[in-house]
């Protein structure tokens, strides 16, 4: 329980810092410090603990802080710089996806045989989650 308490305290300054810091347009070594720790110490801890959400803010504003031009390319192939809401494209794509793998598992009649029901879910990732993605494909 400590440990929760204290990862939200440091978070919550570590996220403050870093959000006033995707305003601004220079950074100070403290903001890009803070920056840092957000990306690399808290949202690890974050999502260590369970704390998914809170992990999905810290990397989002330390992304957007420490990689703005990186974030706004990743921001439009999500759909938007709005990472909260899907682009229409890309809702058009998973659905489009969605319905094909359903088509194919339901056409597959010894599977089908075998189990009760079928039930595919897609889920569209964040931006950072798929910058590091095409960092790593591009190796």
């Amino acid at each position: 329980l400590e440990a929760h308490r204290s990862l939200s305290s440091s978070s919550s300054t570590t996220t403050t810092t870093t959000l006033k810091t995707t305003r601004a347009r220079v950074q100070t070594l403290e903001e890009s410090r803070a920056s840092q720790e957000a990306l690399h110490i808290y949202a690890p801890l974050a999502a260590r603990l369970g704390m998914f959400r809170l992990k999905t803010e810290l990397e989002d504003a330390a992304f957007r802080t420490l990689y703005p031009h990186s974030h706004a390319f990743v921001s439009a192939l999500c759909g938007g710089e709005n990472t909260n809401s899907v682009g229409e494209g890309m809702k058009s794509v998973l659905d489009d996806i969605t319905n094909q793998m359903k088509r194919v598992v339901q056409e597959d009649c010894t599977f089908m045989e075998n189990i009760d029901n079928v039930s595919v879910m897609a889920r569209v990732k964040e931006p950072y989650s798929v910058w590091r993605k095409i960092l790593k494909m591009s190796k």
